[in-house]
């Protein structure tokens, strides 16, 4: 009583670019973060904020659009 269907998957996609994108954008977040700390003449709540918040949460965005991108 089963029917045979027939279940087009889709294409792989190539693991190692998304890893790649990954690595790219944690490493990019690390010198920023450097850079901000040397560099920014804002205030250290500020930078902590943008340290601690946004950095972390800018990655995490950025390294899913980029895995979505690829899957296409």
């Amino acid at each position: 009583m089963t029917e045979s269907t027939d279940d087009v998957i889709g294409k792989p996609h190539p693991m190692w670019l998304e890893r790649a994108g990954v690595l790219a954008l944690v490493t990019g977040a690390i010198l920023l973060g450097r850079w901000m700390w040397m560099n920014e003449p804002l205030s250290e709540p500020l930078m902590w904020i943008g340290s601690i918040c946004v950095l972390p949460l800018a990655v995490l965005l950025l390294s899913e659009s980029w895995g979505r991108f690829l899957q296409r």
